[in-house]
């Protein structure tokens, strides 16, 4: 739709947010959970972006190391 053509995100069929008011709750966790659930369950090709600019945890969660890499555009390269 829409949305995906203004966020350059054309080749993406669904996007799944997790929110909430309140922190502590685990939107990190579920998050990780549910990518994690569509990369091995479902063989899908999965993108995630945290977006807590306070403290990001998901790349702890997810044993990530180093900055993330840019693309031609300030584009963020995916791993």
């Amino acid at each position: 739709g829409g949305v995906r053509k203004k966020l350059g995100l054309t080749n993406v069929q669904h996007i799944v947010a997790v929110s909430s008011a309140k922190g502590g709750v685990g939107k990190s966790t579920v998050a990780v959970n549910v990518a994690v659930a569509l990369a091995t369950s479902f063989s899908q090709r999965v993108g995630l972006l945290d977006a807590d600019i306070h403290g990001p945890s998901i790349g702890k969660m997810l044993n990530l190391r180093g900055k993330p890499e840019l693309a031609p555009g300030a584009l963020l390269r995916p791993r």
